[in-house]
């Protein structure tokens, strides 16, 4: 069975998409989803991504939170922690990486696997 892993800038699960996107994949594609914020608590998400830290970007990003309210990140502090997920699922074997965002990431890669990245 082939495993998509589905990564969002924000937190996961995304059930506004993901059951789209499951439905379409069929039962040889199991959709696996992970967020950049899924193990940061709110408090430490305010702190990371502070109005401050985003004052100089030349690159905003908005993502939604599982409770509701939403955050606004620099994509130069995005970036890191997307990689660090990215190499992680390459190296948990899955054959496609999807970054599920508007934004574009042109330094991120992998090294063997598929990434989907602002599909135009």
């Amino acid at each position: 069975m082939k495993k998509l892993f589905m990564l969002t800038i924000g937190q996961s699960p995304r059930e506004d998409v993901a059951p789209i996107i499951d439905k379409s994949l069929g039962p040889e594609i199991e959709l696996i989803q992970s967020g950049v914020l899924d193990d940061l608590s709110n408090e430490e998400i305010s702190s990371k991504f502070t109005k401050e830290s985003c004052r100089n970007s030349n690159y905003l990003l908005t993502s939604h939170l599982r409770d509701g309210s939403s955050v606004v990140m620099d994509r130069e502090h995005l970036e890191p922690m997307l990689q660090k997920k990215i190499n992680q699922a390459e190296i948990d074997g899955f054959s496609v990486i999807w970054l599920l965002c508007t934004g574009e990431f042109p330094n991120l890669y992998t090294k063997k696997v598929y990434l989907l990245n602002r599909i135009r």
